[in-house]
């Protein structure tokens, strides 16, 4: 068991993994760890959209020392007050609110950008498009719970063309179409893209 994992387990955060004959956590610790155990110390800012309760920034708190975890949230769920605290700090939106998360964030860019919030893919894929320029060199912007993508309430459109794992597909396959994003747009994205992979629920994209 990794030091990621036993912080999950006392935060209480669903990223753990299942114990024997449990199928309720999604088990993204592991790769997380893999992604980010070596330079740990190194991370200064991360972001998690979406925040519920806080367990999952409680997790990052932890486990990067040196970094101020930012939250986004709409603040529907009290316990979210909770969390706030030092080296945690929350910002009261909608994620797709692009005025106030780029004012609010204006002087800080990002190792990392976690987006587990709305699960709609429209606030994927525009949320992604005002962020991608605030994650650092080397750093990554990962997309949690995609199996909400066959979930007909968060798309909006019958086909999967407008579905975020059908965004990055194409974009792997250098022939990148989103619904939300100008084809302008996705072309600098591309530029700056160092590789993209799913594993399991996870959407991977890594920056040059």
């Amino acid at each position: 068991m990794n030091e990621l994992e036993i912080i999950a387990r006392k935060t209480g955060t669903d990223k753990r993994t299942n114990d024997e004959g449990q199928n309720i956590y999604h088990g993204y610790t592991d790769t997380y760890y893999k992604l980010f155990a070596n330079e740990k110390y190194e991370y200064q800012d991360v972001c998690e959209i979406g925040v519920q309760s806080g367990a999952s920034h409680l997790m990052w708190e932890e486990f990067f020392p040196n970094a101020t975890i930012y939250g986004i949230d709409l603040g529907t769920d009290p316990l979210y007050k909770n969390v706030s605290r030092n080296r945690i700090k929350v910002l009261i939106a909608d994620q797709s609110d692009e005025n106030t998360i780029l004012e609010y964030f204006k002087n800080i860019t990002f190792n990392v950008v976690i987006d587990v919030g709305s699960h709609l893919c429209k606030h994927h894929q525009q949320t992604f498009r005002f962020l991608w320029p605030k994650v650092k060199s080397g750093g990554y912007y990962i997309i949690e719970d995609l199996d909400t993508c066959y979930n007909r309430n968060f798309r909006e459109t019958d086909d999967m063309s407008s579905t975020t794992i059908y965004w990055l597909q194409s974009t792997m396959q250098n022939q990148p179409y989103s619904q939300y994003i100008s084809q302008i747009e996705l072309k600098s994205i591309m530029q700056e893209i160092r590789y993209i992979t799913f594993v399991g629920e996870l959407g991977i994209i890594a920056k040059k």
